[in-house]
């Protein structure tokens, strides 16, 4: 799940990576779909937009979490490779509502 993003050149890189981090030490099964609604991109960024849906059992007989938002992935041309270098709203990938 790390893999696609540049953590070094994305704003708050590091404490994105910790969060992604603590949200999958948090759930046993995670199903994410995504609707790509645009796209754009010229010689070195780009952008993207989805529609996410996201479930995941938080264990513990917990109220499985249910969420859905329009996500905005900015990405940059590093290295001969796409990579995103931002993702807002970052509250999706957490355990709350």
């Amino acid at each position: 799940m790390l893999a696609p993003f540049d953590m070094a050149a994305m704003p708050d890189g590091p404490l994105f990576q910790q969060q992604l981090l603590s949200f999958f030490s948090h759930t046993e099964t995670i199903r994410v779909h995504l609707n790509l609604v645009n796209a754009t991109s010229d010689q070195e960024k780009g952008a993207a937009e989805v529609d996410a849906e996201l479930e995941a059992d938080l264990g513990d007989n917990a109220v499985p979490l249910h969420k859905q938002a329009r996500l905005k992935f900015s990405a940059a041309l590093t290295g001969g490779a796409w990579r995103f270098v931002d993702v807002q709203p970052r509250s999706f990938f957490s355990t709350q509502p």
